[in-house]
């Protein structure tokens, strides 16, 4: 991946000049006896080092769209220089974009890692023994560093797809949270430090009349910001709710960036195709729009995605890197509809939660890949051990609600540490940025209740405030349109009533076997050839299984392979 790497001086446990750098350019940026500091990019990601004086040296990467960062530097130093991180967080509080500031203070012989509200660009962190690593790139831990799984996080990954709060699947191995200033102390060899990331409500007191004239003003200068600041910007349109609201306001403020619609010559994305078409067809937008056919999908693409995102974003996205080497080849940035399915939709279950026994089970009924049985089996661990975790992890959200505490999960496990790392894998090729992170914009958004915005209410309003009409096409997901909100309603009851399915009856009807997988072969061949299983026990798995649960044990499998 791309970004900075930050390392002690010492030597590296497997240090031998092998590693190189996911194929990315490398700049050295500083080094002294403690410590080296480099960046490795592609050509339109932005790094930059600025030397202030003899005692502060600053790395800035990524973007900041509301505000130039130069002029904001030397307030943030005097609250380095006082040790006033409370300030340091509230002032970049607002700061709107994708950016992780390195500051190496000579005088206190410290480096400090303060990333955006949101944690936008992922970062890791490893320290044992007086040598730390903290990095942009989990490759540059993984490959030069001996590590050990961690069970309980195995466990986990395969259950829900995703790693918990800071885990990631190495001891020893952490991500740092959204909303974090680190400060690493050369002196003591310790890190310091902690997350400022805070959300008072979920689903506050405002009413949608309220705020919906704000959030559609913030949602187009968010916008307007990136076209200004972004490189060559074009717009990845799908058929969703979320690019097309882009699309509109991109006609309302007569830009002409390019849009692009990718299009699997397998079918799979034929209701996304038709309904973009319509999208263009109502703006009158056919000269700005280009389809991209993609087909069948590489165990090349698999191995690539592996190598720079170790695990992290699993194999069944690799269908989607041709569509990003174009615009590396191209030399054109961006910009996507990430986010608006966190902050524009109901995000409350279907039903309410009112004990934590309600609330993992509708956790493990709506987002795990298999049952928590099969998990901890192929885990070697005990089902009790993931189904505490899961709880503790739980526990410590800031909300009494359940209700609450699964929006919270959704935002920060699906959120942050699933979803931000399916868009970091975007920046291996290209920068991309959405509208939708926008601070002030989440904020609005989950001031009023979640129940405000069911059925498509948002979006049917903001629809409404851009040409298109937009309104009245129909969205894939659904196949409706949001205009109709009786027939939306209708889905969702329909939903509900499938809640009252048990569990492990969907389980048995969706279940594919090993055979109908894409790449059955390959998994196959790793599955009889398999030597690991003190890692993951292979003698757990069942006849038939959920494709998402294929495509984890095949990326967590290749992974352990790769490393071992």
């Amino acid at each position: 991946m791309p970004g900075f790497n930050l390392r002690s001086k010492a030597t590296f446990s497997k240090e031998d000049g092998s590693y190189n750098h996911d194929g990315l350019k490398v700049t050295d940026y500083y080094s002294d006896d403690a410590i080296v500091l480099n960046s490795q990019t592609p050509k339109n990601y932005h790094s930059e080092f600025i030397s202030i004086d003899d005692r502060f040296k600053v790395c800035v990467e990524g973007m900041i769209y509301n505000l130039e960062v130069k002029e904001e530097l030397p307030k943030l130093l005097e609250f380095v220089k006082s040790n006033n991180e409370r300030e340091i967080a509230t002032m970049i509080a607002d700061w709107d974009g994708e950016f992780v500031l390195i500051v190496i203070d000579k005088e206190e012989n410290r480096c400090l890692v303060i990333n955006d509200s949101w944690g936008r660009l992922p970062v890791y962190y490893w320290s044992s023994d007086g040598q730390f690593i903290i990095t942009r790139n989990i490759s540059y831990i993984t490959q030069n560093i001996e590590l050990e799984y961690d069970s309980e996080v195995l466990g986990m990954s395969i259950l829900l797809g995703l790693t918990l709060g800071q885990d990631t699947m190495w001891k020893k191995v952490l991500k740092l949270p959204p909303h974090s200033i680190m400060t690493y102390n050369l002196d003591e060899n310790k890190p310091s430090g902690g997350s400022f990331f805070d959300l008072n409500t979920v689903s506050g007191d405002y009413h949608l009349d309220e705020l919906k004239d704000e959030i559609k003003d913030v949602f187009e200068e968010s916008l307007k910001s990136r076209l200004d600041k972004m490189e060559n910007p074009t717009l990845s349109l799908s058929g969703g709710l979320d690019s097309r609201l882009i699309a509109a306001a991109i006609k309302d403020i007569d830009s002409k960036v390019p849009f692009i619609t990718y299009n699997r010559t397998n079918g799979v994305d034929k209701p996304d195709y038709v309904s973009s078409k319509q999208i263009i067809d109502q703006l009158g937008t056919k000269d700005q729009h280009e389809v991209i056919q993609i087909g069948k999908t590489k165990l090349e693409d698999a191995d690539e995605l592996l190598a720079f995102k170790q695990g992290l974003n699993y194999l069944s996205m690799s269908y989607v890197l041709p569509y990003y080497k174009l615009h590396k080849e191209r030399n054109i940035s961006t910009i996507t509809g990430d986010g608006g399915g966190k902050w524009f939709v109901d995000l409350y279950p279907l039903k309410n939660l009112s004990s934590m026994k309600s609330l993992i089970g509708y956790i493990l009924r709506y987002n795990a890949f298999c049952s928590i049985e099969t998990a901890a089996a192929m885990a070697n661990i005990n089902p009790s051990v993931l189904k505490e975790k899961l709880i503790k992890t739980l526990k410590e959200y800031p909300f009494a609600s359940y209700n609450d505490k699964y929006t919270f999960f959704l935002i920060r496990e699906a959120g942050i540490n699933w979803a931000l790392e399916g868009e970091d894998r975007n920046r291996q090729y290209t920068w991309s940025s959405t509208p939708y992170y926008n601070p002030k914009l989440i904020r609005l958004c989950l001031a009023m209740p979640q129940r405000s915005k069911e059925y498509g209410m948002l979006y049917k309003y903001l629809y409404k405030q851009f040409p298109g009409n937009l309104e009245n096409v129909s969205n894939p997901n659904w196949n409706e349109v949001v205009e109709d909100s009786k027939s939306i309603r209708r889905i969702h009851n329909k939903q509900k009533i499938k809640g009252l399915i048990p569990a492990f009856l969907l389980e048995k009807k969706k279940g594919i076997s090993m055979n109908d997988f894409e790449f059955s072969n390959e998994l196959q061949s790793i599955v009889k050839g398999w030597e690991h299983n003190e890692l993951l026990n292979l003698s757990a798995l069942k006849d038939k299984n959920s494709t998402n649960f294929y495509w984890q044990l095949f990326t967590l499998t290749k992974l352990m392979n790769s490393n071992n």
